[in-house]
């Protein structure tokens, strides 16, 4: 395959995905992952706004709904705050910024790929099976937790094979891995990796003599910038003991959250075949398998997947209360499906692999993407839950001050907080005296509450698909016998 037609492939892979990411960027946050991920980022801005860079948190402060919110690395919070300055609605720049996070990974994994020698006729097909995903496309725009990490780790693979590097370039180096550190924890494992490996080529004198110390230099110095930007933003917000708290939390060691390895197995039984296509499953293990016997991806198919499955086993209360935790699995298979392909292609004709390559794009464009955004897992978590803040966006309480409620069923409804500017707590019970009957609470209808009778349904003030909005006083009076 030419680079030429690559090229052109590649850029029919990202016009698809912005379309279809594209066209509804100023709908109302909901009830899901980006309806809860991205208020958390709303609430930061209108904190700062509100309060001041300082008094604001610089971003971290989630007020009315809770505190300070700093249990992750930072440049999201900074990014989305640059954001906010654009002449937009603030759900479309939140989404236009995550939605470019999510297409710069598809670019920065091929080229990637190429820096370690993948044919284009591997590299294109492998990340483009990987980015047609349902998993990918639900959540390639809200994690988007490793487009900076896979950048950094393509400028070190440059600069590696490179004849000449400048002092300049060695920062930018530096400051590439230095993103990645505070950009999120798995870009902060994977800076780790990258830095480990760069002073391994170092120690074992496979970089050139001039350009040893100063690519290694300024690997490490931006490697540690990173580190020392994050810890000092956790910290510095939550303490040290709260780090360590979060880490067992999630770890699934801890009493409230204990979560077994039978815990992780049953939850993605039912997740993954919903996130992930059958055949994608089943070139999971032979793709890693191959990336381990490529010759020139073998370091980088290790530290994928060692990054990812570690990940998710050890962090796994985390994948069993959310589907998106998984998503690390997808680099490390489209590395392995990279390897795969490529190891092919040296047995097959010329005509026959960029023929073959080229229809596999076409057709993951043409067939199967329309197929994941037009279908089920994508109603269920994408186009309904927004439902929910359609409803909200147009229905805000009769008071300012106050709060609001929300039934079980419900995940963290930060959208909730945000258009409404009020604190949001649990329904749990009608009988709840702290809930003022002037108040309201917002219903999942599929998912009732054991004290729902057949009569509230007709107090609700508004509906909207599997949302409904009912004011407290008027379901308790609906709840008592005549």
């Amino acid at each position: 395959m030419s680079r030429r037609l690559a090229l052109w492939l590649l850029a029919g892979l990202l016009a698809a995905l912005a379309v279809s990411w594209f066209g509804d960027v100023s709908a109302p946050l909901g009830d899901n992952h980006e309806g809860r991920i991205l208020a958390r980022f709303a609430l930061g801005i209108d904190n700062v706004e509100e309060k001041g860079l300082i008094d604001g948190a610089l971003g971290a402060d989630m007020s009315p709904y809770g505190n300070i919110y700093a249990h992750h690395p930072p440049i999201p919070n900074w990014s989305y705050l640059a954001a906010a300055t654009l002449p937009i609605k603030t759900e479309a720049a939140l989404r236009v910024v995550s939605a470019l996070y999510g297409l710069v990974t598809i670019p920065a994994l091929v080229f990637l790929l190429r820096g370690f020698g993948v044919r284009w006729s591997a590299a294109v097909p492998a990340v483009a099976l990987m980015a047609v995903t349902t998993h990918f496309w639900l959540y390639g725009r809200v994690v988007g937790g490793i487009a900076l990490p896979i950048l950094a780790v393509a400028m070190a693979i440059r600069m590696r094979d490179a004849s000449t590097i400048t002092r300049p370039q060695a920062a930018l180096l530096g400051v590439s891995l230095a993103a990645s550190a505070a950009w999120s924890w798995i870009g902060l494992a994977v800076a780790g990796g990258t830095c480990a490996w760069l002073l391994w080529h170092r120690r074992h004198r496979l970089l050139e003599e001039g350009l040893r110390e100063r690519v290694a230099l300024g690997a490490a110095v931006g490697g540690l910038v990173g580190l020392g930007l994050t810890v000092t933003w956790v910290a510095g917000h939550h303490g040290v003991e709260q780090i360590i708290d979060q880490v067992v939390h999630r770890s699934g060691s801890s009493g409230g959250s204990a979560t077994t390895l039978g815990d992780l197995v049953r939850r993605q039984q039912t997740w993954m075949p919903a996130l992930f296509p059958n055949w994608w499953l089943v070139l999971f293990v032979p793709s890693v398998i191959a990336g381990a016997l490529h010759r020139r991806l073998r370091w980088l198919s290790l530290l994928a997947s060692v990054t990812a499955i570690g990940y998710v086993v050890l962090l796994r209360q985390g994948a069993v209360v959310h589907d998106y935790w998984t998503f690390p699995l997808l680099g490390a298979g489209a590395i392995g499906t990279a390897a795969l392909l490529d190891l092919a292609i040296d047995r097959l004709p010329h005509r026959l692999v960029t023929v073959a390559a080229s229809g596999v794009v076409v057709l993951l464009l043409a067939i199967h993407l329309p197929g994941i955004v037009g279908g089920e897992t994508v109603d269920d978590l994408h186009a309904q839950p927004r439902q929910a803040g359609e409803l909200v966006h147009l229905r805000a309480p009769d008071v300012e001050d106050g709060q609001a409620w929300f039934t079980p069923g419900i995940a963290t409804p930060r959208w909730l907080s945000w258009y409404w500017d009020v604190s949001v707590k649990q329904l749990e019970d009608l009988a709840d005296a702290r809930a003022s009957d002037t108040e309201l609470v917002l219903v999942r209808l599929d998912r009732l509450p054991s004290w729902w009778v057949d009569d509230m349904q007709s107090v609700l003030l508004a509906e909207q698909g599997r949302y409904g909005i009912a004011r407290i006083g008027d379901l308790r009076a609906s709840a008592r016998p005549d």
